[in-house]
């Protein structure tokens, strides 16, 4: 006489159990069954006229030991695979909770397993019911004894009272392909079972072009620990839903994502493996997806390989088409790339012109000349602005709307607008350096430029220089204008009843150039402003120079109207060279160099160009590295200054 186990847990939290996709109930089946050491596994759905009458799931592993059928089923994460990591033929062990046999019960309402097991050199039998109209009980016969010759271990699982809408799947051609999907990588480490389905042989590996794998390290928020992820990319022949999924170290998937990345013309899947994967499961915080913060990082990082992996084969197989393009003469590289910039955009380019050939009507059949002018037009846009580029490909090349997603996710998501940018901002503010140091300290220039004429105009476009934060305020214009601004910045709409509510004749002196930036704290109405005196580079500044700005600091400081509890006042002498009386001031013990006075919210310093400019050089050094950039000198630097700055410098030096 057999018996009745009961699981001492809420109806409404079993049922929310039994929640599960087709596909996904019938994995939990097939995984019990890798777990259980089968080599094989046969899934067989019977029809009849009204849909599905029977669903069958038999496999030749270990069986449940009859001992054990009461934990099993008899109590919620009373699994005996808990307590074990691995199976008896060591495979890594995929469920640990004992949860995944009532996913059976959303392809059906009636679920027999029949079980039979070695024990003791005997072969045992015993059968075990679950009913989803008694989903809290369980009935379990009694074991008897097989004779010898008769029966096999394994396990077969008997499906009746079918939910047709959500077995169906299993009729499909759709589920073959899941399930070798979800199965893949954990194929390639145990290569030793097979499944059929409504016998048909599930491959692994035939429909699988290629491999990559790679790994990566995601660090904690506010500790030193880091978590290893190891990433592995499978790319299908056929197509396929493109998910990322959630795996330990054995490739044992216990959920999915959407990949979520536009390469429409790759099939690809993406298996995410950790350590990690298996705590978070065992807790059941994978259940939290992309909002459980260490695997959103690692997600987002499967991702940008993922990416990468579909910029790399785009280029891969634009390589045939490069070369024809080549010695037709329409390609518009010539030479090895210069840096490893110019490589990245060579890449990127290839991939857009073989978007090109491939999607654009009639391309191919085009004169020569039409094709090199596109091209140039599209290495242009790509050196330069990813934006314009973009329009380019949408307007002028007129490619269709899937392909220009496509590339817009690969110019958008690899960093390509970033290099882009970077690389002419970069190369654009080294070369503005370079020049500065040409203009201030050359002999042949610096006796040539003037303050306001010159050095001024070519400051007030480059205030980068000073930090990159600052922005022009106002420039040439008398502090009562600086006070007007200043109003205006701090959002007063009675700036001009303030202006007129006293006397300005202490306002009068004229600055060359204010600076603003929001003040780091990021309080609102918070600001730091930035007065700078600019001397032309021939013109040894000294004491009556600095008297200008200490009056510029002091008409600040004690006319009220200037906000000094909420803002900063810096006001700065720039300078080239300066006469022993300045040095004076300029190096004094127990200040940093350059500091005249230092006051609440208000300082006044002395600095010199060589100083600001190898500063600025120095925050962008790091990137000129990066960027294998090499500043040419002098002759071709004189050129470019020439070309640059002519309306700003004086005719001699144009010449």
């Amino acid at each position: 006489m057999g018996k009745s186990v009961n699981i001492q847990v809420a109806r409404d939290h079993l049922e929310r159990l039994t929640k599960a996709s087709g596909t996904n109930a019938l994995m939990e089946l097939i995984w019990n069954s890798l777990d259980a050491d089968s080599k094989n596994i046969n899934i067989t759905a019977k029809e009849g006229s009204l849909g599905i009458t029977q669903i069958i799931v038999e496999d030749n592993g270990n069986g449940i030991n009859y001992q054990e059928a009461e934990a099993v089923f008899g109590t919620l994460g009373g699994s005996a695979k808990k307590v074990r990591r691995l199976s008896p033929g060591n495979r890594k062990l995929h469920g640990e909770e004992g949860k995944g046999r009532f996913k059976s019960l959303s392809l059906a309402n009636l679920v027999k397993f029949e079980s039979t097991y070695k024990d003791n050199g005997s072969l045992k039998y015993f059968d075990i019911t679950i009913d989803a109209n008694n989903i809290q009980g369980a009935e379990i016969s009694d074991v008897r004894t097989l004779k010898k010759g008769e029966g096999a271990t394994g396990v077969k699982v008997t499906l009746n009272n079918i939910n047709q809408d959500c077995a169906s799947v299993i009729t499909t051609d759709k589920i073959y392909q899941q399930i070798e999907e979800k199965l893949a990588v954990y194929y390639l480490a145990y290569p030793d079972f097979s499944i059929s389905i409504n016998k048909r042989n599930l491959d692994f590996q035939h429909f699988i072009k290629r491999k990559f794998e790679d790994e990566f390290k995601v660090k904690i928020d506010n500790s030193e620990k880091e978590i290893s992820f190891k990433i592995r990319i499978l790319e299908w022949s056929i197509q396929n839903d493109r998910n990322i999924f959630l795996c330990n170290q054995a490739g044992i998937s216990y959920s999915e994502i959407p990949l979520r990345i536009k390469a429409p013309s790759f099939n690809i899947s993406i298996y995410l493996l950790s350590d990690y994967i298996d705590e978070i499961h065992k807790t059941g915080n994978i259940d939290f997806g992309e909002n459980e913060p260490v695997l959103r990082l690692a997600i987002e990082a499967a991702r940008e390989s993922a990416r990468k992996y579909v910029r790399d084969r785009m280029h891969e197989d634009a390589k045939g088409f490069i070369e024809e393009a080549k010695k037709e003469g329409i390609y518009p590289y010539h030479g090895k790339a210069a840096s490893e910039i110019e490589n990245v955009q060579r890449k990127v380019f290839d991939i857009l012109a073989l978007n090109i050939n491939e999607y654009v009507p009639k391309f191919s059949e085009q004169e020569k000349e039409n094709k090199k002018f596109t091209f140039s037009l599209v290495k242009e846009a790509l050196e330069s602005d990813s934006k314009s580029l973009q329009k380019i490909i949408s307007e002028a090349i007129k490619m269709p709307k899937t392909k220009q997603d496509e590339l817009a996710e690969i110019l958008e998501k690899t960093s390509l607008a970033d290099i882009t940018t970077v690389i002419k901002e970069v190369s654009d503010r080294l070369r503005v350096l370079y020049e500065l140091k040409l203009i201030l300290l050359e002999p042949k220039t610096r006796d040539k430029v003037l303050e306001r004429k010159h050095l001024h105009q070519i400051v007030k476009h480059n205030t980068w220089v000073f930090g990159d934060d600052y922005s022009l305020g106002v420039e040439d214009v008398n502090l009562k204008n600086v006070l007007k601004s200043h109003l205006q910045l701090l959002g007063r709409d009675d700036f001009q009843a303030v202006l007129d509510e006293k006397d300005n004749a202490g306002l009068k002196d004229i600055p060359d150039i204010c600076l603003y930036k929001q003040f780091p704290r990021g309080k609102s109405g918070y600001f730091e402003n930035f007065v700078l005196e600019l001397k032309r580079p021939s013109k040894k500044s000294g004491i009556t120079e600095l008297d200008q700005v200490k009056r510029y600091a002091q008409a600040i400081s004690t006319d009220g109207r200037f906000d000094m509890k909420k803002n900063e006042w810096t006001v700065i002498l720039l300078v080239t060279d300066m006469d022993g009386t300045l040095e004076f001031e300029y190096e004094q013990d127990g200040k940093p160099l350059g500091e005249i006075i230092k006051k609440k919210n208000l300082t006044v310093l002395v600095k010199k160009w060589i100083d600001v400019l190898s500063d600025a050089e120095a925050r962008y050094q790091y990137l000129k590295e990066k960027l294998n950039y090499s500043i040419s000198h002098d002759e071709e630097g004189i050129k470019l200054l020439k070309a640059r700055y002519a309306e700003y410098l004086p005719e001699e030096i144009q010449r």
